[in-house]
């Protein structure tokens, strides 16, 4: 027994010695594969401005791209190409590397309309040569209305929504109030009451649909897109479609006027006070409707930009005209003034609901997308609201024609229900114009035509997608 205990020994030893060399083996390994991993590694891009898959308020004017390393400046150095939608090369500045920053490969970009566009890049490591390309896209959304939805099926921002609400509906007071003064009570049969009311309603208007509008660029820098970042102020107001302006344009010299009628500075004899409101405030709806999809359209564009503003036109009148209405009720006079609005409400409903339609028939691209779309059930719900003003006026024009004495307290009530839908209404027409409308279906591939000359896609008969690649061996 003894003489086995040192044969025992030997073999504790034995093993205990090729444990340690084993694990020595195992961490020589290990120190030796770290630092490969850490110089082989290639040039990966860490970030890029614009953003990858990003959504810009303001079109960029320049690409910046940042890589996990040096890129290499000779020959033939780093590349950028910019394509539009349709495939088309956008001509950019030289890619250059910057001087205090290694890493950081630009180039200048032109002017850009709204739409994804894709960059393409490829540089060289001056760490360990490695050549490295790749592409990302992103979107640029600016020349539309803020907020707006860029792609179907996206909502549009709700402060968007409530804001161009909020626009419309001051225009269509104070319009509407010139509207009444012109049409419904002019000359010496407005009282001195009811002007009063009125310039103050047509201040208020002016002044609530200045505020809504001016308010859109700032709320921007607030809530960022789906799917984007937030913009600076400076990019918020690069990125106003030229068409905003118009609003606060045609706003401010009316508010400014208005403020001083009220405050007794001057006094307008009444017809400049009934044309100044109207035609500012058409002006103003003027550029709500050139922020419209009727606007971006390629086709019909003429057509359908008449119809939406002979829309916006008729509704915001006919609005307006029902709050200047409940504001100068009376049943005194041969001809009381509710009398005489229903005269020309009845034609401003059916214009509405005509343009309405038309509208709808230029920018669905089938029945179908009426039920098959976020924009299909919107525009329903809006026809849906906008069937009970419609009923309301003429019921109030009949019982009017039937009505020899003074105007019943049910007729008022009538009045006041018609402006609350007309409100309803209003709500459905700004968020239809900011969605974004369903596209047509795409007709079949019958050839594909990319950058490449070397490369072509054509369907085969067997109803699958054969590519071709042509490789020129002196290349």
């Amino acid at each position: 027994m003894d003489q086995l205990c040192p044969i025992h020994h030997r073999v504790s030893q034995r093993c205990t010695a090729s444990y340690l060399v084993f694990f020595a083996i195992l961490l020589l390994c290990v120190w030796a594969i770290a630092p490969v991993s850490e110089t082989s590694a290639h040039a990966t891009l860490v970030r890029a401005d614009p953003p990858a898959d990003g959504l810009l308020i303001a079109p960029p004017d320049q690409l910046s791209l940042w890589f996990s390393e040096p890129v290499d400046a000779s020959s033939p150095g780093p590349a950028l190409t910019l394509l539009d939608e349709a495939g088309r090369v956008i001509e950019l500045g030289a890619a250059s590397l910057d001087t205090e920053d290694d890493r950081r490969v630009f180039a200048g970009v032109p002017a850009l309309g709204p739409g994804t566009y894709t960059v393409s890049w490829a540089v060289r490591s001056a760490t360990d040569g490695h050549a490295l390309a790749g592409t990302y896209a992103f979107r640029y959304g600016g020349g539309r209305a803020p907020g707006a939805a860029t792609i179907e099926g996206e909502s549009p921002q709700v402060w968007a929504v409530v804001t161009r609400w909020l626009t419309f509906l001051g225009i269509a007071l104070a319009a509407g109030g010139g509207f009444f003064r012109l049409v419904v009570v002019p000359g010496s049969m407005e009282s001195d009451r009811h002007q009063r009311r009125s310039n103050w309603a047509i201040l208020v208007g002016a002044g609530g649909s200045l505020l809504a509008t001016l308010a859109e660029p700032p709320l921007q820098t607030l809530v960022a897109p789906p799917g984007g970042i937030a913009p600076s102020l400076d990019e918020a107001i690069r990125g106003l479609p030229d068409a905003w302006w118009l609003r606060p344009a045609a706003l401010v010299p009316l508010l400014m006027v208005m403020i001083g009628v009220v405050l007794g500075w001057r006094r307008w004899p009444r017809a400049t006070g009934a044309l100044l409101p109207l035609g500012l405030g058409l002006v103003a709806l003027l550029g709500l409707s050139l922020t419209s999809h009727a606007a971006a359209r390629e086709s019909l564009r003429g057509p359908a930009l008449l119809s939406n503003l002979l829309h916006q036109w008729s509704v915001a009148l006919w609005a307006g005209g029902l709050v200047h209405l409940a504001l100068n009720w009376t049943t005194s006079g041969e001809t009381p003034p509710v009398r005489r609005f229903s005269r020309v409400a009845l034609p401003l409903v059916a214009v509405g609901v005509l343009t309405g339609v038309a509208n709808a028939g230029l920018v669905l691209p089938a029945v179908s997308a009426l039920w098959g779309s976020t924009y299909g059930v919107a525009l329903l719900l809006k026809v849906a609201l906008l069937v009970v003003p419609l009923g309301l006026a003429t019921f109030n024009r009949v019982a009017l024609r039937r009505i020899a004495g003074a105007v019943g307290a049910s007729l008022r009530r009538s009045v006041r229900l018609e402006l609350a839908v007309v409100v309803l209404v209003a709500l459905g027409g700004s968020t239809l114009a900011l969605l974004a409308p369903p596209e047509g279906k795409a007709g079949d591939v019958t050839a594909i035509e990319l950058v490449s000359p070397l490369l072509s896609a054509a369907p085969n008969p067997d109803d699958e997608m054969l590519a071709h690649l042509r490789i020129d061996p002196a290349a």
